[in-house]
This record gives C-alpha cells, sequence and structure tokens, in this order.
C-alpha cells in the first residue's frame, strides 16, 4: 500500500516537472503593451491623493487656522474613509462584474466613478477649506473616498487584462511604477507648493493626477476579452 502512494507520488512530481510551462514574454514585452501603461495611470491618482492628503492635509489645515484638535479628528474621520472606500469599492465591483457585460468595462469604469469624486473634492479644497470646518472636512473625504475606492477596483483587472503567463510580471511592474508618486506627491504638494503659500496650485495638482487616471480608466474600459 505504501509503495503504491510512493509510486503515484514519484509518477505526479515526474509529470509536472516534465509539462511545459508557457513562459512571460518578460517585462520588455509588457512594457510594449499599451495596456500596462493606461494601468498605470489609473493608479497613479490613488497614490498621488493619497499621499498628498495623508502627509500635507494636517500641515494644511493647521496653516489656514484650525485647531490641533479639529486637525487629528479630520485625519481619523480620512483613514477611516480609507477603509470603508476600498471595501465598498470592491464589493460594487464585483457584483457589476457578475452582470452580462464585459468584466474589464464594469470595472474599469466603477474605477474611473471614484476618480471623478477625487477631482471633484480636490478641485473644490481650496475654496472650501478656508469657509468652515465642515467644508473642509466633506471636500477633503470626497478626495480620499474617490482615490481609494480605485484600490478596492484596480487589483482585479490585470488578470483579466494580460495573458495567464504575464500576469505576475505585468501585475508587479504596475505595482512598481504606481508606486512612484509616493515620495514625489509630497514634495511637490506640500514643500515645492505648499511651504510657498501655493495651496491651491497644490491640490490642484491632486484634481490634475484625478483626471489623468479618469481617462485611463475610461481607455481602459474598452480592452480585455469578452466575458459572459
Amino acid at each position: 500500500m505504501q509503495l503504491s502512494l510512493f509510486w503515484n507520488w514519484l509518477r505526479s512530481v515526474w509529470q509536472e516537472t516534465t509539462t511545459p510551462v508557457r513562459q512571460s514574454g518578460g517585462y520588455g514585452s509588457i512594457l510594449r503593451q499599451p495596456v500596462t501603461w493606461l494601468l498605470v495611470l489609473a493608479l497613479l491618482a490613488n497614490t498621488w491623493v493619497t499621499q498628498a492628503i495623508t502627509v500635507d492635509m494636517s500641515v494644511y489645515a493647521s496653516g489656514i487656522g484650525y485647531s490641533y484638535g479639529e486637525t487629528g479628528s479630520l485625519m481619523l474621520v480620512i483613514s477611516v474613509i480609507t477603509v470603508v472606500s476600498s471595501i465598498l469599492a470592491g464589493g460594487v465591483s464585483d457584483f457589476l462584474a457578475d452582470r452580462p457585460v464585459r468584466k474589464v468595462r464594469s470595472r474599469s469604469l466603477v474605477m474611473g466613478a471614484g476618480y471623478v469624486l477625487s477631482a471633484v473634492g480636490a478641485a473644490l479644497l481650496p475654496f472650501a477649506a478656508p469657509a468652515g470646518y465642515l467644508p473642509l472636512l466633506l471636500s477633503s473625504c470626497a478626495m480620499m473616498f474617490g482615490a481609494s475606492w480605485a484600490a478596492g477596483v484596480f487589483w482585479a483587472l490585470p488578470s483579466q487584462l494580460y495573458r495567464p503567463e504575464d500576469n505576475v510580471a505585468g501585475t508587479a511592474f504596475c505595482s512598481g511604477a504606481s508606486n512612484i508618486p509616493n515620495p514625489v506627491a509630497p514634495m511637490v504638494v506640500g514643500v515645492m507648493l505648499g511651504t510657498q503659500g501655493y495651496w491651491t496650485a497644490a491640490w490642484m495638482t491632486c484634481a490634475a493626477a484625478s483626471a489623468i487616471s479618469l481617462l485611463a480608466s475610461i481607455l481602459l474600459s474598452g480592452k480585455g476579452r469578452e466575458e459572459g
């Protein structure tokens, strides 16, 4: 009995090691695919807006006269919004992807809807924040909700856009490239613009990043294959 089990195990190992594996075309192949750059741009605002708010919002709020308590409460609400938005977006995206339409199209448009909210919030923030704490809270939360919304949708897209053998490398590249704004966004928003008093221009970079990611999401909606 034990000899039979060992023989079956040995045969299965042999089959696995001798079965041809479809090889990835490598990063060179991935970089030549337009969908790769659309994916990177689609995640741009998620990183840019999140980093700008996380690092610079408290400095901005304090600078225009809000107390430490108000600023701390604002950042607490924003952190909760981040989690709630990502979870909701994933659920909505999965629900719509089960409809009899293209999954890539439905997911991409759901992701783009978040960027619309993020762009509007960023554009309104410089004018809403000085008007009172509630306008500041609503506009900044709209930015973070919209940007975080994308994170709940994005990671389902690469596997539906790349060939199976390219999926791992493609996803890894998109993830790494989309993290470039991590150090850049706080430097531009807070250091280069904010410290010089150009906070309106600083937050408009978030609106611009959201618009770019929105456009990329729309273009992605035309990619992928038909799935029932």
